[in-house]
């Protein structure tokens, strides 16, 4: 299977089309993350190979992000491509401008499912996070019965960081999507947005 791979755009100088369409090229799929806040959820999804960050001139942003990630367990390979020639710790590869495509392939070459690894999460925790599920749908409901938007988005906020922290894929990619709706595209907030995502919480699917 190919490699899954997440790309985060710190600045609009660090020319992600081009990253993104080579690594396209050689049959890779990628996903882009314009924020630290969306990285780091999408990170801890586990649903991707291998993070890399895309950055001119945001390398402080850099660290903060790969030092949360880290003490918050994740074990995936993460890469860094920045201009500076910086040291950037628990960073598995730092690639410099301009990008020499061929090591940079050679890298994720090198990765493969078989030493990626896995979301470790105790049984306890994992309980405790399925039976949240439940409270979270009663919450959700009682929220749009009482038609108080701003909890609506706080609980789909909550959810997206939580679900994606235990592997809920499917949880985390719906949030997610509601939040894009109404907080880029605009859209208000309307009950049948929330069908899917209440459905997901009260099976507790991934």
């Amino acid at each position: 299977m190919p490699l899954k791979i997440l790309l985060t755009q710190l600045d609009a100088g660090s020319e992600l089309p081009a990253v993104q369409s080579k690594l396209q090229s050689v049959g890779y799929h990628t996903y882009v993350a314009l924020t630290l806040d969306e990285s780091v959820q999408q990170a801890l999804s586990y649903e991707y190979d291998a993070l890399m960050f895309l950055s001119k001139n945001a390398d402080h942003q850099i660290h903060e992000a790969v030092q949360l990630l880290r003490q918050l367990g994740y074990q995936r390979p993460i890469a860094v491509l920045a201009a500076q020639e910086g040291r950037f710790e628990q960073v598995d590869q730092h690639f410099s401008w301009p990008c020499q495509w061929e090591l940079l392939y050679g890298w994720f070459n090198g990765l493969t499912r078989q030493n990626l690894k896995k979301l470790d999460v105790p049984d306890e925790l994992q309980q405790l996070f399925a039976e949240s599920l439940a409270v979270a749908a009663a919450e959700l409901e009682l929220a749009m019965q009482n038609d108080d938007l701003l909890k609506i988005k706080q609980i789909v906020h909550r959810l997206k960081g939580n679900a994606a922290c235990f592997g809920e894929a499917q949880i985390t990619g719906l949030a997610n999507e509601l939040q894009l709706l109404w907080e880029e595209q605009k859209v208000p907030v309307r009950y049948e947005q929330l069908t899917a995502l209440l459905v997901a919480l009260k099976t507790g699917t991934t």
